[in-house]
């Protein structure tokens, strides 16, 4: 060999020891393996042994006893450079190794120092495509291409690009183009992310070599090139519609926002073609997913394919098709009309159901227009109780249908009644609440209703909550009983437990259909009010539905949340003296409710008893089966309306919320249930948001100061419960004494020392607070403070918030989330309402006195 050549083998084994010198220890020595095995691997005498081949001479044999030219080894070595870190040429153990050593960027890096151009970078990169997933490309193509236009001279770059796109063009098909293609694209979309306008000079040439090769491929860079550049944009409205949806969808992982209304706008700008496409689809999953794209993200308005899908052979299809033109029945309703003539069987069937359940929303007061009279309800239900309609219900038992009697008779309604009712509910795509079949509900006997509804709700309760059958609990929530509707959100509570998020969310929505105080009272309870969540994810989505049905509401009558809450609590049917009475038949038996909360029932001879009588001789089982029902039912309602009530007035300790006069006394003076629990409260009257006196409540409704002296209140009274941080201790003391004398147990902590901050318990930047710092608590009791209060875990805490006041972060030691035991406390700070930081001196006092002591109660007592 010439010396020359010599001289460039000595130059190129250099290059190669100062490439690898860049390694890590542990990379360098599998290098040095990898040498050795290539050394190992030469077609030289038997006799002789790699060591005996120095560096050069090893280049040299390989040269000329491989048959391979000075260039091609020379690109082999550097192409080895670079791939060592895919771990192709030594296995996955070195790909560990160099990934975490080196990245994408210090690999070009790299590339550069050993005097790699950008075409042989590009080239050796498109390489490695057919080795990765889709996913694993998109980054590391895009990645190179961000650390070629950092690092690598301009001029390189842009004679790169003029030898790829310049005049000559582009030529060549095949895969290995394909790859080669992606990463152009890349390079081009960094040039155009960087506002370069060098991008506009290829961006023709590009996308014209682009057109013969199946783009789907390259993941979402047509998209991201689309949402820069016009001409992009322009070239994806040449390529099939299905091609551009699944463009980005790498491993099932949602995609981003801006590229579905890319193509939503190409969609609506190509409406005609795609609703062609729903001709071609043949499978019904991918027909389902065009179906949602067109008319649930796209908005398309146009539904003239859809009539013809509700008989389609897939039910996923008739059922979707169903949702779409239910939704938007208004504008579906002349379609329908039109091609009613042209469709057969159950599509035709379903069509007329639509026609049937536009013409009852749009009948301006169903009770006028469609049936006044009994005979003309059963001539209404018989004639729209189509076939394909009556399959929503064919799975209900037959003897329903038959065990309801009209009201105020002992006529009983044909099945073909009870069966509409079933039917229109179990046939709605989303729940509401349909005037027409209140007006039918309006015509029957409301326990029979309710006794059916109940039955129902077993039987769907047996049957392991079938999700399919979900629309039944919508029925039972609009028209059951108050007995039904505690049993429902007992239902809801076991389906949460059970991570069944979805179907316990649909109970409480139906709850939320029901209107009465009861039902909006379990709403109150069970909802999660803004600032508020608890941390069980599958408590949040009835927590979630819960607040949005009773914020509705609220928003609906035009008054605030707790004014709601106020206006709906109940007397269970006690009149202000704590009776009333229930029908057995002959006879009638008294109710009373006790001090305790506890219900007595007079019996036959006159004698006050807690447990329901039994029939007397001779008379009828059925009535007293029925009144026990209901003796039950009360109690469950007076416990619930109690327990609602309890907690709100906790809260009230801390936010100072007031009551004008008139509604105090309809909260807490008349009603039976709430009146022995405001003769335990201590209660003042404000203004200007300063106690200016108290009182309290006794047992026969009058009024009393502490000096047990009559009160009477102002008619513009203003009226809420005291704080302990408003009284002094003689007056506390004083009070205490009251409540000692008339033998009543006050509220936890309303005569008890307040909880106030000592000098030393506030930091010195007035902010954060030390009364808990190094205290031991538990996750049990963290846990606590999140179900039973609401507290957010937030910035390595827990904090608690009442809207429009402030609230207060504790912050805690980190634990594993499978940690259970002693956590210890760490600085705590009171927010504003804007969730600043601030001193306890800018929040209400009582407030701050309330969050206190509820903290410490909750977390170190």
């Amino acid at each position: 060999m010439a010396e020359t050549s010599r001289i460039t083998l000595t130059d190129i084994w250099k290059q190669w020891e100062e490439m690898t010198s860049t390694l890590p220890k542990e990379a360098k020595v599998m290098a040095d393996a990898y040498i050795r095995q290539k050394r190992a691997d030469l077609p030289v005498s038997p006799d002789m042994h790699f060591e005996d081949l120095g560096p050069v001479d090893w280049l040299e044999t390989m040269i000329l006893d491989g048959n391979s030219g000075l260039d091609l080894l020379l690109n082999r070595m550097l192409y080895a450079a670079w791939r060592m870190g895919e771990g192709f040429l030594l296995g996955s153990g070195w790909s560990s190794i160099w990934r975490r050593a080196l990245n994408e960027s210090e690999k070009v890096s790299l590339c550069r120092k050993i005097g790699y151009s950008v075409e042989e970078v590009m080239e050796d990169t498109a390489w490695t495509g057919p080795e990765q997933n889709r996913r694993t490309c998109s980054f590391v193509f895009g990645a190179v291409a961000k650390a070629l236009y950092i690092q690598y001279p301009y001029e390189q770059l842009t004679a790169y690009l003029d030898h790829r796109f310049g005049k000559t063009g582009f030529t060549g098909s095949g895969e290995e183009n394909r790859w080669r293609l992606w990463m152009d694209g890349e390079l081009l979309c960094v040039f155009l992310s960087a506002h370069d306008p060098g991008a506009a000079n290829y961006m023709a040439a590009f996308l014209s070599c682009l057109k013969p090769f199946p783009v789907l491929d390259m993941e979402d860079l047509p998209l991201r090139l689309a949402l820069m550049d016009p001409a992009a944009k322009d070239f994806l409205l040449t390529r099939p519609l299905p091609e551009l949806e699944q463009m980005g969808k790498y491993s099932g992982l949602p995609r981003k926002k801006d590229y579905d209304d890319l193509v939503d706008d190409i969609l609506q700008n190509r409406q005609k073609e795609a609703l062609e496409e729903i001709r071609r689809f043949t499978d019904a999953r991918e027909l389902t997913a065009w179906l949602k794209i067109l008319y649930e993200r796209a908005a398309f308005t146009d539904f003239s394919p859809l009539p013809a899908l509700l008989g389609h052979r897939a039910k996923s299809v008739r059922t979707l098709a169903e949702k779409i033109l239910y939704r938007h029945l208004d504008m579906a309703y002349p379609v329908l009309q039109d091609t009613l003539p042209k469709l057969q069987g159950e599509a035709l069937q379903l069509a007329e159901q639509f026609l049937v359940q536009w013409k009852e929303t749009h009948s301006g007061g169903a009770s006028q227009e469609l049936f006044q009279s009994r005979e003309e309800l059963e001539f209404y239900c018989e004639k729209n109780l189509l076939p394909a309609a009556r399959k929503k219900a064919a799975w209900a038992p037959r003897e329903w249908f038959g065990q309801v009697r009209y009201a105020g008779s002992s006529q009983k309604t044909p099945e073909t009644v009870l069966e509409y009712l079933f039917v229109r509910y179990l046939s709605l795509t989303e729940p509401e609440r349909l005037k027409t079949a209140d007006r039918i509900a309006a015509f029957l006997n409301r326990q029979d209703l309710q006794a059916v509804l109940l039955k129902s709700w077993e039987f769907w309760l047996l049957e392991d909550c079938e999700p399919k059958h979900r629309l039944l609990i919508l029925l039972c929530g609009i028209y059951g009983s108050d007995s039904l509707i505690l049993q429902m959100e007992k239902g809801a509570e076991m389906l949460a437990r059970k991570k069944r998020g979805e179907m316990a969310e649909s109970i409480i929505r139906a709850i939320g259909k029901n209107g009465s105080p009861i039902s909006l009272m379990i709403l109150e309870r069970q909802a999660c009010q803004k600032g508020h969540r608890k941390p069980r994810m599958s408590f949040a989505r009835t927590e979630q539905a819960a607040r949005e049905c009773f914020q509705k509401e609220a928003d609906r009558l035009g008054i605030s949340w707790d004014a709601l809450a106020d206006r709906i609590v109940s007397n269970a049917g006690f009149n202000q003296k704590g009776e009333q009475e229930l029908n057995v038949g002959k006879r009638t038996l008294t109710v009373r409710l006790m001090p305790d909360l506890s219900l007595q029932v007079k019996d036959g001879k006159g004698a006050w008893r807690k447990s329901f009588p039994k029939p007397g001789k001779g008379e009828d089982l059925e009535p007293f089966e029925t009144a026990r029902l209901q003796f039950m039912d009360w109690k469950n309602q007076v416990k619930t309306i109690y327990e609602a009530q309890f907690k709100r007035l906790e809260r009230v300790m801390r936010t100072g919320r007031c009551w004008q006069k008139e509604e105090w006394e309809r909260l807490f003076l008349k009603n039976p249930i709430l009146q022995p629990m405001a003769h335990r409260l201590i209660w003042g009257l404000y203004k200007n948001e300063q106690l200016t006196d108290a009182f309290c409540c006794l047992e026969d409704g009058s009024l009393c100061t502490a000096k047990d002296n009559a009160f009477l209140l102002p008619e513009n009274a203003c009226i809420s419960l005291v704080c302990p941080v408003e009284l002094s201790y003689e007056h506390r003391e004083a009070w205490r004494q009251w409540m000692e004398d008339y033998e009543i147990l006050p509220l936890p902590g309303q005569l008890e020392a307040p909880l106030t901050l000592s000098p030393e318990q506030i930091a010195p930047d007035g902010k954060q607070l030390l009364l808990w710092t190094g205290k031991q608590s538990s996750t049990g009791r963290l846990q606590a403070l999140q179900t039973r209060y609401g507290a957010i875990p937030k910035d390595n805490g827990y904090l608690l918030m009442e809207e429009g006041i402030g609230g207060l972060l504790i912050c805690a030691e980190e634990v594993p989330w499978n940690y259970h035991g002693p956590v210890c406390l760490k600085e705590a700070v009171f927010l504003n309402a804007a969730e600043e930081p601030c001193p306890p001196d800018a929040l209400p006092a009582r407030f701050v006195s309330g969050m206190l002591r509820l903290l410490d109660e909750c977390l170190c007592k």
